[in-house]
């Protein structure tokens, strides 16, 4: 990987970082159905701008999505973004921050295992000792949550 394209996605992490703390604040003032119309409207809006410049071969593309695609798109649309986001934005407003995004940080463990299925990517030892660390890690952080403590519950004798 080229250093700009490992800072670039470091930064993207960083934002993705803030987007909770920001969402969190937001969803204990205003209803998340409200915040979540909002964002996605400032999102369409971005998106819209921003077409000159990265939607060159959008109107080609367009026209080249065939019904199976259309079907990904709406999957991914519906169940992926809309219902990851509801469920996300309701565990969020009455939870820890860092234990809520902690378990989101999981889905490299879903995406290993799903790409290994689904596309025939490789998985090789260190992506495995990846996931392994990153699930470890979803534990000590879940160990500063007052409410749910995942080493208690998976090591207590009742």
């Amino acid at each position: 990987m080229e250093t700009s394209a490992f800072l670039l996605t470091l930064f993207s992490a960083f934002l993705w970082g803030v987007s909770p703390i920001i969402t969190k604040r937001l969803i204990m003032k205003y209803d998340r159905y409200t915040i979540m119309i909002l964002f996605s409207f400032t999102y369409i809006l971005c998106l819209l701008l921003a077409m000159p410049y990265y939607g060159k071969d959008f109107m080609k593309d367009i026209v080249k999505i065939n019904n199976s695609d259309v079907l990904i798109i709406l999957f991914q649309g519906i169940f992926v973004l809309f219902f990851g986001n509801i469920i996300y934005y309701y565990v969020l407003k009455d939870n820890n921050t860092s234990l809520i995004t902690a378990l989101e940080s999981c889905t490299p463990f879903f995406t290993l295992i799903l790409a290994y299925f689904l596309l025939n990517e490789k998985v090789n030892i260190s992506g495995v000792i990846g996931i392994v660390f990153i699930v470890v890690g979803v534990f000590f952080i879940s160990y500063n949550d007052t409410k749910l403590n995942v080493f208690e519950t998976f090591l207590s004798k009742d």
